[in-house]
């Protein structure tokens, strides 16, 4: 398991462990249309595993970002957000199954803006459990020092993605919670390069992270 994995595995874990007192007191009354701002902070794991392993040295790493929702009393809600991922490496090469990293500085970033559609379920106290999907556009990019500007990358792809999580009634302004999202981005890798002799072809992943909202 990862370093950023233990740190959101264990904030999780402090919000279960939060669970049954929670779950026992009364939850905030849901307005008819509640308007929210909210934070995270995680980890994705990438599908490209072997890719991502052989330029980055991992293939997880830290996101973080944003957004907004509307929520209304029946359960549902809306929400855009956006988010970053970004990580420096090298560039590689892969020869009889051996991958060799060449020296050269690579730095990747991934930046998913999401629309997304949910439903929140009756609540457990102040514990309100709530599942999710919808689609977004991800720009990524690689990019190296002095490298001639053909062998840079920024490309803008389209995915879909899926999670469920809780939220944590803090007071009736704030909540706490966790989140899972998988994300597919399908064709966005494997055309050339490692990705290709990996016959690796989506930037999608898993995602664990935890969400602080504000607002009614």
């Amino acid at each position: 398991m990862t370093r950023h994995s233990i740190v959101v595995a264990s904030a999780l874990v402090v919000l279960l462990a939060a669970w049954p007192a929670a779950a026992q007191s009364a939850p905030p009354a849901r307005p008819a249309v509640a308007v929210r701002g909210f934070l995270v902070v995680g980890a994705e794991h990438f599908t490209a595993t072997q890719t991502f392993t052989a330029t980055m040295g991992k293939s997880s790493g830290v996101v973080f970002g944003g957004g907004g929702e509307v929520a209304f009393r029946s359960g549902l809600f809306v929400r855009v957000s956006a988010s970053r991922y970004k990580n420096t490496g090298q560039r590689a090469i892969s020869l009889e199954n051996q991958v060799f990293q060449l020296g050269i500085p690579l730095t990747a970033s991934l930046v998913p803006v999401e629309f997304t559609a949910g439903y929140r379920f009756p609540a457990f106290g102040r514990v309100v459990p709530y599942a999710a999907g919808g689609v977004g556009t991800y720009k990524y990019t690689e990019t190296s020092e002095h490298a001639d500007p053909s062998e840079n990358v920024s490309s803008r792809f389209s995915g879909y993605h899926v999670l469920g999580g809780v939220d944590v009634a803090i007071t009736g302004w704030l909540r706490a919670g966790g989140e899972v999202q998988y994300t597919s981005v399908p064709n966005a890798l494997g055309q050339g390069g490692l990705s290709q002799q990996f016959n690796e072809t989506n930037l999608g992943g898993t995602t664990f992270r935890m969400v602080i909202s504000v607002g009614r």
